[in-house]
């Protein structure tokens, strides 16, 4: 009974997981975040078999997952991956480790990721501050406070695209008008030595 019911109760969890899978396969997950950041550690001792029962393809499966995107520092995708090898073998304490250590090594990218943007963005390079932060998001998309500045990043560039589009009309108009007042000049002058060969003419 107790073997039983905590088997309906991991179903939920399992479920969760699964859809969080389907979601990273999609978008983030598959990321790779840029070179510089942490090396990844040679793996472990070789995993333990796997189980033959009816599980065993489907665990197979995500192990094979779990490695190759682990040796391409594809973090999330991995942790993802060794995470629902934990729930669909809760008994196996070799894919708790892997686990364990695949969220080490996403902290420290996400920490590297995070001082490498912050850096650019005191140089002003918004560009590059913005591929860092996410590349954070990638690692971890539920860091707010990568989010937050990714957000800040987006006000700034709106900022300096507005005001270089306002001096460039202030530039234009100023431009468009110089050129204009010469020729007002020229041709009062040329007004005005015509009135007065008219009078001139008159005269005689």
């Amino acid at each position: 009974m107790n073997n039983t019911a905590a088997a309906a109760s991991s179903r939920p969890m399992l479920a969760r997981a699964l859809t969080a899978f389907a979601l990273a396969a999609a978008g983030w997950g598959c990321t790779t975040p840029p070179a510089g950041g942490p090396e990844a550690e040679p793996e472990r001792a070789t995993l333990p078999p796997v189980q033959a029962d009816r599980h065993a393809a489907y665990e197979a499966q995500l192990r094979q997952r779990a490695q190759a995107a682990t040796r391409q520092r594809r973090l999330a995708e991995a942790a993802l991956n060794w995470e629902l090898l934990t729930l669909l073998r809760p008994d196996v304490e070799a894919y708790n480790d892997r686990l364990a250590e695949t969220r080490r090594q996403i902290r420290g990218a996400v920490a590297d990721q995070t001082r490498r943007a912050e850096q650019a963005q005191r140089r002003g390079d918004l560009e590059r501050a913005a591929s860092h932060y996410l590349a954070v998001l990638a690692l971890q998309p539920e860091l707010d406070s990568a989010a937050q500045a990714l957000r800040a990043i987006e006000r700034e560039r709106n900022r300096r695209n507005y005001l270089g589009k306002y001096s460039r009309i202030t530039l234009g108009r100023r431009l468009s008008a110089e050129p204009a007042q010469p020729a007002v000049v020229e041709d009062a002058v040329a007004e005005g030595r015509g009135s007065v060969r008219l009078e001139a003419g008159g005269g005689h």
